[in-house]
């Protein structure tokens, strides 16, 4: 592996996901059409984290959402809705380990779809294509 072991180990291969993501999308698309939140969150198991992080959503309309470190270890469609709003219905995550770790990656029905994805042991990886529409 390219990353130490340490109390970090599931943030650099997350960054190194989430930007590379990033860089496809940006090289492929105009960023007129898409906006992207990526977000280390710190665990959010706690309410004030949630609410932040849905005010953000709301502020910046974002196609896609990347969190990293979320510490939970199961995410339900309901907790979806409550942290990013209702136009985000399709998701994948890679739940944390105990209190580390912890990946959501969302994205905005009707902007952007995925026909494939493959949770690993340290990373998410999703197929994703942007709609026609735009």
């Amino acid at each position: 592996m390219w990353w130490h072991k340490s109390p970090g180990v599931f943030a650099i291969p997350a960054v190194f996901f989430l930007l590379s993501l990033v860089l496809f999308f940006t090289k492929f698309f105009p960023m007129d059409s898409i906006s992207f939140l990526i977000w280390n969150a710190r665990g959010l198991n706690d309410r004030g984290r949630r609410d932040s992080l849905r005010k953000i959503v709301d502020a910046c309309k974002p196609s896609l959402v990347c969190i990293q470190e979320t510490k939970l270890a199961v995410i339900s469609a309901r907790d979806i809705i409550s942290l990013l709003g209702r136009e985000f219905q399709e998701f994948v995550y890679l739940a944390a380990q105990g209190t580390r770790g912890g990946i959501l990656v969302a994205w905005r029905q009707g902007i952007i779809t995925s026909d494939q994805h493959r949770v690993h042991r340290h990373s998410v990886s999703i197929r994703l294509k942007i709609e026609d529409e735009l």
